[in-house]
């Protein structure tokens, strides 16, 4: 019996309205001129914009690029000029150790010259040859 008196309290008095196809059809047809309406004046406020930002992208892998040549260029031009002033404070013979310091960094920037050479292959190169397709693969990155 508390069965039977629970399952009708919760009934229902009148049978619940569906929505038929004719009514969401009428729905779309309503309102799909603003919703168009809407999407195109927003897509012409932000064209100006986007025109912008993808110009200060396009200059942004063109910078990158060029700070990895200048990175591994700079790093064999300081590698061998400490090379090079080692040898010449080793030959001599005056300063005590101070060519071993000349040595350490010929080593350090060497490393950093091969680093620089790396990121130059892998990404400076392509940013200087066709910073577009960089840009556009970025622009794909942060949609996902």
């Amino acid at each position: 019996m508390l069965i039977i008196t629970s399952t009708s309290a919760y009934s229902q008095s009148e049978p619940a309205k569906y929505v038929t196809n004719t009514d969401t059809e009428r729905l779309i047809d309503k309102y799909t001129e603003k919703i168009e309406a809407g999407i195109l004046a927003i897509s012409e406020k932000l064209k100006q914009p986007a025109e912008h930002v993808y110009g200060v992208m396009l200059k942004q892998q063109v910078i990158r690029g060029w700070s990895w040549a200048l990175a591994m260029g700079g790093g064999i031009l300081l590698s061998l000029l400490f090379f090079a002033i080692g040898n010449r404070l080793e030959k001599q013979g005056e300063h005590d150790g101070l060519y071993g310091t000349c040595y350490f960094l010929c080593v350090f920037f060497g490393i950093v010259a091969f680093i620089g050479f790396v990121g130059f292959l892998t990404t400076g190169l392509s940013s200087i040859i066709n910073p577009g397709y960089k840009v556009i693969n970025e622009i794909i990155e942060w949609i996902k």
